[in-house]
């Protein structure tokens, strides 16, 4: 699947710097594009996680800033550009899917994270491949 093929519409740019925000907010940069590229390693993959940004990014269950009972959601779907963590998201988001940013060397083939505090069940059945801040990536 090409880039092209995955931005549908300027929507799911939103969807993914709202993602990376959500996820990823007091990451820094390379935070935010480790977020990015594990949401792009997913739709490059497709299958269960889906075909488009919007897909992946909003399929239940995987990432949390867009869950329910997430107690962020709300600010997730309010948040704009008056935010600064938010317009790095943006900018981050946009490109990533123009494809100047070389996220594989950040993701390391990552498709799965969480961060540090907690550690899944799901972890068993993953190899870790990369650290990024407090994030741990596993493919």
């Amino acid at each position: 699947m090409t880039k092209n093929e995955l931005i549908k519409t300027e929507h799911e740019i939103y969807i993914l710097a709202r993602t990376i925000w959500g996820e990823a907010r007091n990451q820094g940069h390379a935070g935010m594009v480790f977020v990015g590229g594990v949401v792009l390693e997913r739709a490059q993959k497709g299958g269960w996680w889906g075909k488009t940004i919007k897909e992946v990014c909003t399929k239940k269950k995987q990432f949390s800033c867009w869950n329910e009972n997430d107690p962020n959601l709300d600010k997730l779907l309010h948040v704009n550009g008056h935010n600064p963590e938010f317009c790095t998201a943006l900018g981050v988001a946009a490109e990533l899917l123009a494809g100047n940013i070389h996220y594989q060397s950040i993701t390391n083939g990552a498709t799965h994270y969480h961060t540090a505090s907690i550690e899944p069940e799901w972890t068993k059945r993953l190899a870790r491949v990369v650290v990024v801040g407090d994030h741990i990536g596993y493919a």
